[in-house]
């Protein structure tokens, strides 16, 4: 699926749907963004599976907004050095457009992501909180970084 975001720009995803998804019983979406930032849904991977959510009845979004791969340099540029921008407003955006659906619970969302999916989800869950009081998101994500923490000798070399 997709949709446009506000500039113009086309946001690709995936959505999941679980089985017995209808009119008459909308699924709960989870909204799952990927890690990176420069990553994709793109591809398959063992690791980020949504089949075993689906499996449990929820329909999984998976967006590729501004900062994914394999949609040329223009879509990574988006949102290069603004992550709470493009990209968030593109998850907005594709999520927008799902929950308008008929076998989508646009009462039961969150968001979920590891890395910077997880920065993102808890962006997106405090920003459309914020925006949205009658309609929160919550979010579970995990924000983690490969570098080691600072020390005061490497905090001193910065200066």
């Amino acid at each position: 699926m997709e949709t446009t975001a506000a500039d113009g720009t086309r946001v690709p995803g995936y959505l999941a749907l679980p089985e017995g998804a209808s009119a008459g019983s909308p699924a709960p979406l989870l909204l799952w963004i990927h890690g990176g930032p420069l990553g994709s849904w793109n591809a398959w991977t063992w690791r980020w599976n949504p089949w075993l959510l689906v499996a449990r009845g929820y329909a999984v979004l998976l967006p590729d907004p501004a900062l994914s791969t394999g949609y040329g340099q223009h879509h990574i540029q988006r949102g290069w050095g603004e992550w709470g921008k493009a990209p968030f407003t593109d998850l907005m955006a594709i999520t927008d457009a799902v929950v308008q659906r008929p076998d989508i619970d646009e009462a039961r969302t969150a968001a979920m992501g590891g890395s910077f999916g997880g920065y993102m989800a808890n962006w997106v869950a405090a920003t459309r909180t914020a925006s949205r009081p009658s309609s929160p998101m919550p979010a579970s994500g995990r924000w983690t970084s490969s570098a080691p923490p600072p020390t005061p000798r490497s905090i001193g070399s910065r200066r």
